[in-house]
């Protein structure tokens, strides 16, 4: 949502979302977000995990009493 956001906020009358991102890869773009780089810093906080002290329920494994957590079953390898 957060791309179609800035698509919406900096594309110019005739663009797509295709064509606004070619320029931007090739650096061709002249709004707010110029580069890889520029959308990069923009989207990082979307791909940041919060804390768990943050947002327990990012951790929560939905289905199950207690929080998320990695458990190798019988017969598989721990390597």
């Amino acid at each position: 949502m957060k791309i179609i956001e800035l698509f919406k906020q900096n594309k110019k009358n005739n663009d797509t979302l295709a064509t606004w991102i070619n320029k931007i890869v090739n650096g061709n773009e002249d709004s707010q977000i110029k580069s890889i780089d520029d959308f990069k810093k923009i989207l990082s906080p979307l791909v940041v995990p919060p804390t768990k002290e943050e947002d327990s329920d990012f951790y929560a494994d939905y289905g199950s009493d207690g929080s998320y957590h990695t458990k190798t079953g019988r017969g598989e390898c721990a390597a």
